[in-house]
């Protein structure tokens, strides 16, 4: 019985659900791909956030690019870039409901009650933390370095943005002074005097659902002896 018992627990491979759902992650991206194909009204919300939108999906493929490449190098990663890339189907529905009219509303619950229950999956299984348990080199180190410093400074670049759109000197200060409480302020502030989606609190919400939410998943996720 105890032999058994350790056999279930030493389960892995690339198989059973994860197989699984590397298949459902391609059939995923396929459809991903006819929604943005379908994207007519992406010029109707102006360049600065047009631009954002695509900076976004640019955002998402990174992610899923870094979960591919943990899986090619069974890496210790692998699980967190996994709940990443999930998080970021979630914060893509999120974005496509405020900023689109032509939504397959089904589609998108489907996929974010999927999302949640690969995430919880992620979490717990054993064969995800059987199989992947490789470090990486140096040089991959170095690259997951520059990689994440250079999406801060994205962030940096985005915040940037939101200054420039918030106009007059102290409003200026106050925003980079105190970056998340001037934000939230200024969001309702826009809101209010702009209506829900204008430039500000268009750019705040892609800034906040496709880069810094997925983000900070991946962080936490992230082990230690990375």
């Amino acid at each position: 019985m105890n032999n058994q018992n350790f056999e279930e627990e030493k389960v892995e491979g690339i198989g059973g659900w994860f197989l699984f759902y590397i298949i459902s992650l391609i059939a995923g991206i396929f459809m991903v791909g006819n929604i943005v194909m379908t994207w007519d009204s992406v010029i109707q919300h102006g360049a600065l956030v047009s631009s954002s939108i695509y900076i976004v999906l640019a955002i998402g493929i990174l992610f899923l690019a870094l979960f591919l490449l943990s899986i090619y190098k069974k890496s210790i990663l692998t699980r967190a870039y996994a709940i990443t890339v999930s998080a970021y189907v979630i914060c893509f529905n999120i974005i496509g409901l405020i900023f689109f009219d032509n939504n397959n509303l089904l589609s998108i619950i489907v996929s974010t009650i999927l999302a949640i229950i690969w995430i919880n999956y992620f979490c717990k299984s054993k064969r995800v933390a059987n199989t992947f348990i490789n470090n990486y080199g140096d040089l991959s180190k170095i690259f997951l370095k520059i990689l994440f410093i250079s999406i801060f400074a994205l962030l940096a670049v985005i915040h940037i943005i939101l200054v420039v759109l918030v106009t007059g000197i102290l409003p200026s200060l106050f925003t980079l002074i105190l970056p998340v409480l001037s934000e939230m302020f200024w969001f309702i502030n826009f809101w209010i005097n702009h209506g829900f989606l204008n430039e500000f609190t268009s750019i705040l919400i892609l800034y906040c659902f496709g880069i810094v939410i997925p983000f900070l998943i991946m962080l936490f996720y992230s082990p230690n002896n990375k």
